[in-house]
């Protein structure tokens, strides 16, 4: 448990500064700079995570130190998800809209995550079993319980490369959106415009 989450919070960090080191273009990333950073780490994560996720389990009753160190490479890279997630929304979305959009996202990750879960797989479970009690029949019931609730990855896996894909558009109209309400405060208020912007 303690190996797992050190490798988690590394990933949140490292990830998170590939990223932005990506977004811009520092170090060995000079000529691939790019504004994708954030979301081309995290479609490269998912890449990565889907494989692993599904097979990674089958190690369990195999080896159960090299089922950990998978585990570890799977944390690690999913350390960064929710913090390159949320650069992404703040990427696309004009600063008036944020608030309802991360809400929106995280009633969806606890609708159908972090909420039920747990009773999915439990339920799932319970059916593969059946009336068979013994521990090898509730390990085995349980692998395939977690092999069909892990599928949610390829789906993430297509969302992300896709929003990778299309993030230019969103991204420029955001610019120009963020462009247009900078214009709208000044005209408005240009005493606390002209304060709020000498104070950065």
């Amino acid at each position: 448990m303690l190996m797992t989450m050190v490798a988690g919070i590394a990933g949140n960090t490292l990830l998170t500064a590939l990223a932005e080191a990506w977004k811009q273009g520092r170090g060995p990333l000079r000529r691939i700079k790019t504004y994708r950073g954030s979301a081309a780490t995290l479609a490269l994560c998912f890449l990565l995570v889907a494989p692993i996720t599904y097979f990674y389990q089958l190690l369990v009753k195999e080896e159960v130190w090299i089922y950990i160190g998978v585990q570890c490479v799977n944390s690690f890279l999913g350390g960064g998800v929710f913090v390159l997630a949320t650069d992404v929304m703040y990427s696309v979305t004009t600063k008036d809209r944020r608030a309802t959009t991360i809400m929106y996202c995280y009633l969806v990750e606890h609708f159908i995550g972090d909420g039920p879960g747990p009773y999915i797989a439990g339920a799932i479970a319970d059916a593969y079993r059946g009336d068979d009690k013994g521990p090898e029949a509730e390990v085995e019931a349980l692998l395939k319980a977690f092999r069909i609730t892990n599928l949610v990855v390829i789906p993430a896996v297509v969302f992300t490369v896709l929003a990778c894909f299309f993030m230019p558009g969103d991204y420029k109209r955001n610019v120009e959106a963020e462009i247009l309400l900078d214009e709208l405060e000044k005209e408005e208020d240009p005493e606390g415009y002209q304060e709020k912007h000498k104070s950065r």
